[in-house]
């Protein structure tokens, strides 16, 4: 079971802030999706779409596009659902699991880089942007000025290398690798015929 220490309201509220961004993204995308879904179905129905020939397959191809996107529609449905009641866990998370905030730095054998990633125990991967950078979307949320236990994304002195969190599932390749993982391990993940060394810099 993961060890939480005492909560500490700098880490919470990044970790909201990131949260509320992606439900907010999330939602934009049902709309989008939903209204995808319901030109599809007018256009298999409409009069222009019947075949002229048993070799026009547009109505087909229009019913087919519709049945996608309904498909896609129930998906974003459920995790838009589950997002809206998750609740995170209460504090700091000093081991990698879902809910944790993890500064990894990530060695190829030829090049090296930081990734900051928050794991949470849905299907998702989403790239958010972190305020400061071009293109921000944590709106009314500014991490480095909230702080990571107090310290912030500027007082871990890696603001100028990130410019964004990875969302991802705890099921997803990397999050699988580093669960129960804790600051300070290493750990190695082959991927796409690829080494990596995964070297755990801090879990919140």
């Amino acid at each position: 079971m993961s060890a939480i220490r005492s909560p500490h309201t700098g880490a919470v509220a990044t970790k909201t802030a990131l949260l509320d961004a992606l439900r907010a993204r999330l939602i934009d995308r049902f709309a989008t999706i939903q209204q995808a879904a319901v030109d599809a179905a007018a256009g298999a129905t409409h009069e222009q779409a019947r075949p002229e020939n048993k070799y026009d397959t547009r109505a087909l191809e229009q019913s087919y596009l519709s049945a996608g996107q309904s498909a896609r529609i129930a998906a974003l449905r459920d995790l838009n659902g589950a997002l809206h009641f998750y609740t995170l866990p209460a504090g700091e998370l000093d081991v990698v699991g879902p809910g944790a905030l993890v500064d990894v730095e990530i060695d190829d054998g030829s090049a090296s880089r930081r990734q900051l990633l928050f794991i949470v125990p849905f299907d998702v991967f989403e790239v958010i942007d972190v305020p400061g950078s071009a293109g921000h979307d944590i709106a009314g949320h500014d991490i480095a000025g909230q702080g990571i236990a107090g310290q912030g994304i500027a007082g871990q002195g890696i603001a100028g290398q990130l410019s964004s969190v990875q969302v991802i599932g705890a099921a997803a390749p990397m999050a699988f690798k580093l669960r129960g993982r804790q600051q300070g391990d290493d750990v190695v993940m082959v991927a796409a015929g690829k080494t990596r060394t995964l070297s755990v810099i801090s879990v919140r």
